[in-house]
């Protein structure tokens, strides 16, 4: 660990570290775009020690982090006076899952590919391409 202070905008993310290790925590300077430190695991049982003995958490407003709530519970206990709030990478990501999901329900039944509309029109069959196609506005 180093000696220096916590930053006051902080990024926290898990990313997959080896087979052997498993997951590791990334801590990240948002004001500096640098990687602050990286820690293995992502329980909060594994992170604790570390955590309670980090310089400047009382310096930290601001946690940009995912939906994980182990995340954070530990961003509420080790860093009560910042404002955690999730990255929008992580807000967008479920909401299109859950759309495409809901449009894949919609194409069951036909016998319509489930991704016509993400393919191109000339690989999709002449009647497909004429549904697809926009209107032209007389102009």
């Amino acid at each position: 660990m180093s000696n220096r202070a916590c930053p006051q905008v902080l990024g926290i993310d898990e990313h997959f570290f080896t087979r052997k290790r498993g997951f590791a925590t990334t801590l990240v300077d948002l004001h500096r775009n640098k990687v602050f430190d990286v820690r293995l695991g992502r329980s909060e049982a594994s992170l604790h020690s570390y955590l309670r003995r980090l310089p400047g958490k009382d310096n930290v407003r601001l946690i940009v982090m995912d939906l994980s709530e182990t995340y954070r519970n530990i961003a509420r206990q080790y860093f009560p006076r910042a404002t955690i709030v999730t990255d929008r990478f992580h807000v967008i990501r479920p909401v299109n899952q859950h759309f495409l999901k809901a449009a894949g329900h919609s194409f069951r039944g036909s016998q319509e590919p489930r991704t016509a509309e993400l393919d191109a029109p000339s690989r999709m069959a002449p009647e497909t391409r004429a549904t697809r196609e926009p209107a032209t506005v007389p102009g």
